[in-house]
C-alpha cells in the first residue's frame, strides 16, 4: 500500500525537530487518535521505526456516499480551528476533493463576506463556503502562490494569500491555529521551491526506461502518487 501524501509530508516535518508540532498536529488531524499517540507516533519515525498510522476512514468519496461524508465530518468537527457551524462545509467537501487528495489542514474564517472553510491540500488552498441555498468555492493553486502573511488579535486571526498579484484576506480566524496554519502553508511553498526539476527523459531505452525514470522520481517524493499515474499513462499511451 502506497504512503498516503499527508503521511509523507508528515514524516518530512518530523525529520525538522522545530516543526514537530506540526508533524503531531497532521497525525492527531488525519487519523483521530489521541495527542499522545500522535506525539508516540511522530517520535517513532524520529528514532528511525518504520511504523505507520492509518487513517480509519478515507478522505474523500462520491457525492452522495453518505457514509464517506458521515466519517467526514465526524473526523474534523472536533477540530480546534472550526466550529458546528461549518459543518455543512465539511459535509460538501469530499465532493470537492480530487481522487486521492487529502486534506492537510483547514481553518475556519471570513473571506468575500462569506463565513467557510479555508481548506490546505498537498497541491492547493480551497475556501468553501455553504449558504442554505448557494455554494461559494475558490481554488488557490500553490504554484499560483508567491506568499502568505498571519495577523492575531485579541481574540481572532487572518491569513492573507498572495496569488498571482492578487490578496486574498480571510478574517475572523480562530486565534490560535492561525499561526501554525500559515507556517504549514509557507512550509509547503518552500518545499515547492526547492523541489528540483525533473531529471530528462532519457533519449534511448524506450517506455521500460521511461517508466523507470518515472518510478525512481515518485520514491524519491519528487512526484506525487496522481503524477506519477498521469505520467506512466502517457508513457505508455493510454
Amino acid at each position: 500500500m502506497s504512503m498516503p501524501e499527508w503521511e509523507r509530508q508528515a514524516r518530512a516535518l518530523a525529520a525538522d525537530t522545530s516543526k514537530k508540532i506540526l508533524a503531531i498536529q497532521a497525525v492527531k488531524l488525519h487519523t483521530g487518535i489521541s495527542l499522545a499517540d500522535a506525539k508516540s507516533q511522530v517520535e517513532a519515525w524520529e528514532r528511525g521505526e518504520a511504523t505507520t498510522v492509518r487513517a480509519p476512514h478515507d478522505m474523500a468519496g462520491g457525492e452522495g456516499d453518505s457514509g464517506v461524508t458521515s466519517n467526514f465530518v465526524e473526523r474534523f468537527q472536533n477540530h480546534p480551528a472550526i466550529n458546528r457551524l461549518l459543518h455543512r462545509e465539511l459535509r460538501e467537501l469530499p465532493n470537492l476533493l480530487r481522487p486521492g487528495e487529502g486534506v492537510l489542514d483547514l481553518i475556519g474564517g471570513t473571506y468575500a463576506n462569506q463565513n467557510g472553510l479555508l481548506v490546505a491540500t498537498p497541491s492547493r488552498l480551497l475556501f468553501v463556503g455553504k449558504g442554505l441555498l448557494s455554494l461559494k468555492v475558490e481554488e488557490f493553486p500553490y504554484d499560483r502562490i508567491t506568499s502568505t502573511q498571519y495577523e492575531t488579535g485579541m481574540l481572532l486571526g487572518s491569513v492573507k494569500i498572495f496569488a498571482s498579484g492578487n490578496t486574498a484576506t480571510i478574517s475572523n480566524t480562530v486565534k490560535s491555529h492561525t499561526q501554525s496554519f500559515a507556517d504549514g502553508l509557507r512550509d509547503r511553498l518552500a518545499a515547492r521551491e526547492s523541489k528540483p526539476a525533473a531529471a530528462p527523459a532519457p533519449t534511448g531505452g524506450g517506455t521500460a526506461c521511461e517508466i523507470e525514470r518515472l518510478a525512481a522520481l515518485h520514491a524519491a517524493g519528487h512526484l506525487t502518487a496522481e503524477e506519477f499515474t498521469a505520467a506512466k499513462r502517457k508513457a505508455l499511451g493510454i
